[in-house]
């Protein structure tokens, strides 16, 4: 072979090893301006995707505590409106809430009369028995 052909040759080599140099770089420059951001982006997506999920659990949670809660004010509410409803006709008829008083203790004091009487009944026969 002649210097000529050694030559070309040499500079064939030279411009393979030059290409394959670029076309590296070229891969290397594509990687990090599509492939590395699609990644990232698919990665805040996913991230996006659980923050919903975690938002639509919380506001779940959220209208069960306040449909909870408005129940609760509706039936201290009713209980309230009753309450005033007493005071008011308590306001307007003292005279039944006096005799309501009267007949509660009366009633009161029988029960314990007769506890205390069969007491003092069963007290007095076990005493006889024992003498």
């Amino acid at each position: 072979m002649d210097q000529a052909g050694i030559y070309i040759k040499r500079n064939i080599s030279e411009t393979r090893e030059a290409m394959t140099e670029k076309i590296t770089m070229l891969e290397h420059r594509i990687h990090r301006a599509v492939i590395v951001p699609k990644l990232t982006i698919d990665a805040a997506i996913e991230n996006i995707s659980q923050i919903k999920g975690s938002m639509e659990e919380t506001r779940s949670a959220i209208d069960y505590g306040l449909e909870t809660m408005t129940q609760s004010v509706e039936e201290t509410l009713v209980k309230m409106e009753s309450i005033a409803e007493h005071l008011t006709q308590m306001g307007h008829n003292p005279w039944i809430l006096l005799a309501s008083a009267i007949l509660m203790g009366y009633a009161a004091g029988s029960l314990n009369r007769a506890k205390l009487g069969v007491s003092h009944c069963a007290l007095t026969q076990a005493e006889g028995s024992y003498r």
